[in-house]
């Protein structure tokens, strides 16, 4: 959970599967679980699980269903071809999934109530964090598009769609993009950032306000970090995933270049680089940077105020 007070774990008991919080096993386990959940305070938990039983290799009863979502060791009473990744809304009492009714019919299913839209693929949903509005990205005539509450949101008009993220109050939709062929970026509320690049991840939205970054990176190579539409100046052999201050002032991201590593913040780096750098902490203030980092066999704990990066 958030707090790290609760865990939860796959179980194998008897040939069955299903959770185990805190040491507790579900009452009810199943033939297969996977794709497990925990909502963010740890009330809750779910998996993909399997809810019949057929013969082997018994296609049309696949084909009819046999997979559904259980919620606490309780599963629902609809029944699918397939569900994917079941996500928990803030407050960890709905959960939406990506489902398939049929071998060519995908959507989204919200407690058990699927959707009527009917896509020829979906990715995972995620829910409005002030709304509490289910928003997946679609596929429909050969492109996709964003569906909210099963209704088209944004234009059935790009390549690829996926990885989105809602702003803390749910004003802000974004998303990883492909604008054509092999051209990725970020989309923002439908509209696109004016750079694309072969490979685009880690979309990050701030903790508060509505920005958000991300890394980009020509096949793994040349890594850059995009935040609000713009590219910082420095290319990287490895950027890993970007943090922000509190206040969403400023953005960390640890790098890798030429064997080295180093910590920038808003497009400056560090003076100092070293042997390996972990990822980096702002102070509830967002003044401070914390660098923890590995340099002649030693490891280091440094407090840097974020006007000492300057490079």
């Amino acid at each position: 959970s958030a707090n790290g007070d609760i865990i939860a774990a796959p179980i194998q008991q008897d040939g069955k599967y299903g959770l185990s919080v805190n040491g507790t096993p579900w009452e009810t386990l199943f033939d297969n679980a996977n794709n497990v959940a925990m909502s963010s305070a740890g009330n809750a938990t779910a998996a993909v699980v399997q809810v019949k039983s057929p013969a082997q290799a018994d296609i049309a009863a696949f084909q009819e269903g046999i997979f559904s979502v259980a919620v606490n060791g309780v599963a629902w009473d609809s029944i699918f071809v397939n569900c994917w990744a079941p996500t928990f809304d803030p407050a960890g009492k709905n959960v939406a999934t990506t489902i398939r009714r049929s071998l060519y019919d995908y959507s989204v299913a919200v407690n058990g109530k699927a959707w009527t839209g009917s896509y020829a693929c979906a990715w995972g949903p995620v829910f409005n964090p002030a709304t509490g509005a289910v928003a997946a990205p679609v596929r429909k005539a050969g492109a996709w598009g964003m569906a909210i509450d099963d209704a088209m949101a944004w234009d059935i008009r790009y390549g690829q769609l996926w990885h989105q993220a809602f702003s803390p109050d749910g004003s802000k939709l974004a998303a990883i993009a492909a604008v054509r062929f092999g051209d990725f970026t970020v989309v923002v509320d439908n509209t696109p950032w004016d750079i694309v690049f072969p490979v685009v991840t880690d979309l990050t939205p701030s903790p508060v306000g509505n920005r958000f970054a991300a890394l980009a990176s020509n096949h793994n190579t040349d890594f850059a970090i995009l935040c609000d539409g713009k590219v910082w100046a420095g290319r990287y052999d490895m950027a890993y995933p970007p943090v922000w201050s509190p206040d969403a002032a400023h953005l960390a991201v640890t790098v890798e270049k030429a064997g080295r590593f180093t910590v920038v913040v808003d497009g400056k780096a560090y003076p100092e680089s070293f042997d390996k750098c972990f990822a980096p902490a702002f102070s509830p203030d967002g003044s401070k940077v914390l660098i923890r980092a590995v340099a002649g066999g030693k490891y280091h704990r440094i407090v840097a105020p974020v006007a000492a990066f300057t490079g």
